[in-house]
Formats: structure tokens, sequence, C-alpha cells
């Protein structure tokens, strides 16, 4: 069965109420008045986004301009096929060309500009998007995953 992409809303129902108090006020004699306080109750419903990918399009499209046609292919599927929890695409090179259709040069050199446009960091088939371009989720599990990243690139460079 396919995994269902589209992006959903899911609503959530919020009610805030006050209690009824009677308040006391002085008047001009210094004399307490009784002063009923209005009851608020109300509720409205919030809805929240659900089952979408965040992406920084600007961050995204410049990287892929240093791709071509083919190379768009590939960008393309490291992108939707990537775990959407961890942003890791766990597949050889020649896994990839396979799906896509394309060489194994192909996918090397794209992987390398993706990589140089700190779109990607990866080697020997374990690959990860950088969650600061596209992400799925709330800020702090893009921040945990971001700091993954971060890590992966500065082994990568040792």
């Amino acid at each position: 069965m396919a995994q269902k992409t589209s992006a959903t809303t899911r609503k959530k129902k919020k009610t805030v109420k006050f209690a009824s108090e009677t308040i006391y006020r002085a008047d001009e004699n210094g004399d307490l008045q009784p002063l009923d306080a209005e009851v608020i109750n109300e509720e409205w419903e919030e809805e929240a986004d659900i089952n979408f990918d965040k992406i920084w399009l600007s961050s995204v499209m410049e990287a892929l301009e240093q791709v071509g046609n083919k190379k768009i292919k590939v960008a393309n599927y490291i992108l939707s096929q990537r775990d959407k929890n961890t942003n890791y695409l766990i597949q050889t090179q020649r896994e990839i060309a396979e799906k896509c259709g394309v060489s194994l040069q192909t996918v090397s050199s794209t992987l390398k500009a993706l990589e140089q446009a700190n779109l990607v960091v990866g080697k020997s088939g374990i690959y990860q998007v950088n969650p600061d371009r596209i992400a799925r989720g709330k800020h702090n599990k893009r921040m945990a995953i971001l700091r993954i990243y971060q890590q992966n690139k500065l082994n990568k460079s040792e």
C-alpha cells in the first residue's frame, strides 16, 4: 500500500473558561460594593498542518542550478525517497542510478554538486539531506536532525 504523502490538516478544539467571581469595589464613601465579573467561556478550533515538508526553496534552487536535466532527476529522487524522519537516504550510488535510469557517473557528479551546495552530505551509500533546506516536522525535530547533519559533515571533512 502506498504511503499517503499529501498535506493534511488536523483540527484541535481549544477551550478557555474563567469562573464567575464576585469582586468588591469601594464606592465614594469607602464602602465595599459587590460587582459581578463576567464569565468568559470561549471555544475555537485550531488547525495544525501535518504530513508536509518544509522546504527553503531558494536554497534548493541554488543547488539545482548547478545540476542539469538528468541530474535534476537524481536530485529529485534523493529528496523524495529520503526517510522523512531522519532525512537519510540509504542506497548505493549504483542503486540510485538504476532507480533513476541514469549512469553511475551522473549520480556521482550530482551528489558531488549537491554536497558542494550544502544540500547533502554522505558517503558509501548513506546520504543525509540538509534539514536547513528541507525537513518534515516541528522546529525541535529539525534542530535535532540538523545537529546530526552538522556532525556528519564534520566527520566527512576529517
